[in-house]
């Protein structure tokens, strides 16, 4: 929310929280079956 006003007021070109990526880790089926994630 910061970044977007400072973008609004033209005190930055770019909102960098847009530009980011965070990746995620895929699960397999026994993965998700497993007790481990029962837990969570």
């Amino acid at each position: 929310m910061l970044f977007a006003y400072a973008k609004e007021s033209g005190l930055i070109e770019m909102n960098p929280v847009e530009a980011n990526f965070v990746p995620k880790k895929k699960m397999t089926l026994e993965e998700a079956s497993s007790e481990d994630t029962a837990k969570l």
